[in-house]
């Protein structure tokens, strides 16, 4: 004779008993409570985030590499022996001379000196910025 096992329910905890588990009101009453404090935390990542937007120098750069690849040629090896077909370090001279080229005349007319103004500490270079035109921005009114 076979035998079934029976199911066995847990019972259901009562209204007076604690329950291990947290339900989705209890977490949101546990946030309601503490709203003071995460909007202020809040306030305080974006205040902090803005005034460092505002003060640091953007930075633009842009980077570019060429790559000449060689040709493959249908002729093989009688390639060598044809004068009037141009070479394949050709074109990689021609950048390499140009790059020399140009490394000559900047050091000529002194491109490689950089002058940068010098501001006040913190905002001033962000008041510079700001600051519409060509002409020297007014004074502050916290000097």
């Amino acid at each position: 004779m076979t035998s079934t096992p029976e199911r066995v329910t847990p019972p259901r905890p009562g209204p007076g008993t604690q329950d291990d588990e947290l339900g989705l009101g209890r977490y949101l009453a546990i946030l309601g409570e503490r709203r003071g404090t995460i909007a202020a935390s809040v306030a305080l990542a974006l205040a902090l985030g803005g005034l460092y937007l505002l003060t640091t120098t953007p930075v633009y750069r842009a980077n570019a590499i060429l790559r000449i690849e060689q040709k493959s040629s249908s002729l093989g090896q009688l390639d060598e022996l044809i004068p009037d077909v141009p070479s394949q370090a050709a074109p990689e001279m021609e950048v390499l001379g140009s790059r020399a080229l140009l490394g000559r005349v900047a050091d000529a007319l002194h491109l490689g000196v950089s002058v940068e103004p010098r501001y006040f500490p913190v905002v001033g270079a962000a008041h510079a910025r700001a600051h519409p035109g060509p002409d020297l921005a007014a004074v502050p009114w916290l000097s």
